[in-house]
């Protein structure tokens, strides 16, 4: 999906910082934080602010335009990916991957409504793992 149009079906103004928040985010795919966003950021766009930067991806988060991940002493990741699914933090690099389970997880209850589902795996990247074979 593009920029313009996941910004409009969520009812947001397309300003040219916003765009360019969630178009970098779309073409690098990786899990940032809103400081490393920033920066690369300001090297294209100099007037742009890092409270900008902050406010915008706030926005987009709870708009569900992206994913903001809250996993522990790292702070907050963004991923460009805003429907819920799992990670795996690499212990050995920091890396956070987004990971494609073969099934789907169900889960039925007739006691609650699941509104969210986080799942984060703890391991090795693919990476590493020929690094230290």
């Amino acid at each position: 999906m593009d920029t313009q149009r996941r910004l409009k079906e969520k009812k947001l103004t397309i300003t040219p910082q916003r765009k360019a928040i969630l178009d970098f985010l779309l073409s690098t795919k990786e899990h940032l934080t809103a400081e490393a966003i920033y920066f690369i950021l300001k090297s294209r766009f100099p007037m742009l602010s890092k409270a900008t930067v902050y406010n915008n991806l706030k926005t987009l988060a709870e708009k569900g335009c992206l994913q903001a991940l809250h996993l522990g002493e790292g702070g907050v990741l963004y991923d460009w990916n805003p429907n819920d699914h799992p990670h795996l933090l690499c212990s050995k690099c920091g890396r956070v991957i987004d990971v494609k389970l073969s099934s789907p997880v169900h889960i039925l209850s007739d006691e609650c409504k699941i509104e969210k589902i986080e799942l984060n795996l703890y391991g090795i990247c693919k990476d590493c793992l020929e690094i230290i074979s």
